[in-house]
């Protein structure tokens, strides 16, 4: 049973994955950069901002060679078949507005396992295509996982499906950029406490700024 279970995974992950390839390069002229300074093996988190609903599956497109796991909002996942497909697609629910330890303690184990997982230290999508401030929260994740983390700037999904758009607006070209690995091991030997969470969160959102910033001076040559 176990072993047509995962034909079926196999299947529906890989249907998923080569569809928004297509969707992606087709309707927004996908470009990715920098994707070589994701880890062929191994467990990572991949960090990024947050403005579309477009933006995990379009992380997940992006780092190819892995297979990510998101955490996404409990919501979407009280239709049965919806539901079915999130997880075989490597999604796990998470309450929001709330600390959901079953769902932080899935994405530390995940990354313990070894899987590559996304999230967004913003918590939520921006307003107004501006990064925001990291949330405490984001570091404790990175604290209690002891995982590298590869920072991300996904540019232009704002522009074509913002959080106050009902329907997404085709031909935006959109660029996903990694940055290089941050090791935060001298960070793990301070005490886990607030200040220390929230130190991780600075350098992480620092990093992804600094990532916009240079992607936009080259961009506007």
């Amino acid at each position: 049973m176990k072993f047509f279970e995962k034909i079926i995974e196999f299947i529906i992950y890989w249907t998923g994955k080569i569809s928004f390839y297509v969707l992606f390069k087709v309707f927004y002229r996908l470009k990715v950069i920098d994707a070589e300074n994701i880890p062929d093996k191994g467990g990572v988190i991949i960090a990024s901002n947050h403005a579309s609903f477009l933006d995990p599956p379009l992380l997940g497109i992006a780092a190819w060679k892995r297979r990510c796991v998101f955490m996404a909002r409990h919501t979407l996942f009280r239709n049965k078949i919806v539901s079915f497909i999130l997880k075989k697609w490597g999604s796990f629910p998470i309450k929001r507005g709330t600390i959901d330890r079953t769902a932080l303690a899935e994405f530390e184990d995940k990354v313990k396992e070894g899987y590559a997982a996304v999230f967004f230290p913003e918590g939520t999508r921006t307003e107004d295509g501006e990064i925001k401030q990291g949330k405490p929260g984001s570091g404790m994740l990175i604290y209690n996982s002891k995982a590298k983390v590869i920072p991300a700037y996904i540019h232009n999904t704002y522009k074509a499906f913002s959080k106050k758009m009902k329907l997404p607006k085709v031909f935006v070209p959109v660029t996903v950029i990694f940055g290089k690995p941050i090791d935060f091991n001298d960070y793990f030997k301070k005490d886990a406490k607030k200040e220390t969470y929230e130190e991780i969160t600075k350098v992480l959102m620092d990093e992804i700024i600094k990532i916009k910033s240079n992607f936009l001076q080259e961009w506007e040559k």
